[in-house]
């Protein structure tokens, strides 16, 4: 999900937007093709929500298993991790047509990639 991307509250009040003249000689992107790509993405950064937003019930919940009070969780981007990483996140077509809202296994529960659109970049420094 991209950062401020609509159902991310819990990191919406934090964002903050503003032109920085970033030109890097070698920018280091991480590029999602796949679900596999999202999946070690969200794996290697992490945001386990504690409790889910009804948003996020409606779209996996028939993906999801238990009982309401022990789901599995739903995971998310932790956005600053991945600017430590990465100067940018880029959906290919490709990613974005197998992932869009579609249920993806992490190590930490279930995610999607939503907020994004094909051959979308993301610069996050």
């Amino acid at each position: 999900m991209a950062p401020g991307a609509p159902g991310d509250h819990a990191n919406f009040a934090k964002l903050s937007v503003r032109p920085y003249p970033y030109e890097p000689d070698d920018p280091v992107i991480c590029e999602i093709a796949e679900p596999e790509d999202w999946a070690e993405l969200v794996n290697r950064h992490p945001l386990v929500r504690k409790r889910d937003p009804d948003f996020w019930e409606y779209w996996l919940g028939a993906q999801r298993q238990g009982s309401r009070r022990h789901r599995t969780p739903f995971v998310l981007v932790n956005w600053a991790d991945v600017a430590k990483e990465y100067d940018a996140v880029h959906v290919t077509p490709r990613g974005y047509l197998l992932s869009a809202w579609a249920p993806i296994a992490t190590e930490y529960g279930l995610t999607t990639l939503a907020g994004w659109g094909p051959d979308l970049t993301c610069w996050l420094r």
